[in-house]
């Protein structure tokens, strides 16, 4: 397991797992291979952030000016390489999946209303535990959110 994970082009989805003393920690998978980082997701995203000398919740306001929205909204992680950033709950409801827009290639309903399975460009799938019509709603607005971040951020 490893201590330190910083988010990267390779990036696609990290998400909460718990260990049986109730440890949140993260699986990440990249492009090619999947493993475990000691720290939750929110950290992840925290240190990230700060790895690249920003700031989470500058982020979050700015997401929420551009969006006009105050809860649930997707992050630009970097303009430049077009990181944007969405966070759903898991389909057990105590812990978060983390996803980057630009690898998303489809989203699709489950047969339980409550659940959306989002399948990525290098063919792996993950579900998440929201209803399918929330999900793409939040894929619509990070694509925004990533042209207009890049727009302004040439």
């Amino acid at each position: 397991m490893l201590q330190n994970y910083f988010i990267n082009n390779e990036t696609y989805v990290f998400y909460s797992s718990f260990d049986n003393n109730g440890f949140e920690y993260s699986m990440v998978i990249e492009k090619e291979q999947e493993f475990q980082v000691k720290k939750s997701p929110l950290k992840i995203v925290q240190k990230s952030f700060e790895h690249i000398g920003s700031d989470y919740e500058g982020a979050i306001r700015g997401a929420r000016a551009i969006l006009n929205r105050r809860n649930h909204i997707p992050v630009v992680f970097s303009a430049s390489t077009e990181i944007v950033l969405l966070n759903f709950p898991t389909i057990d409801q105590l812990g978060r999946v983390w996803i980057v827009n630009k690898y998303i290639y489809d989203v699709r309903p489950c047969e339980e209303k409550t659940t959306t399975i989002i399948q990525m460009v290098n063919g792996r799938t993950i579900q998440v535990g929201m209803k399918f019509q929330l999900v793409h709603d939040r894929c619509i607005q990070a694509t925004y959110l990533q042209r207009i971040a890049l727009l302004r951020h040439p």
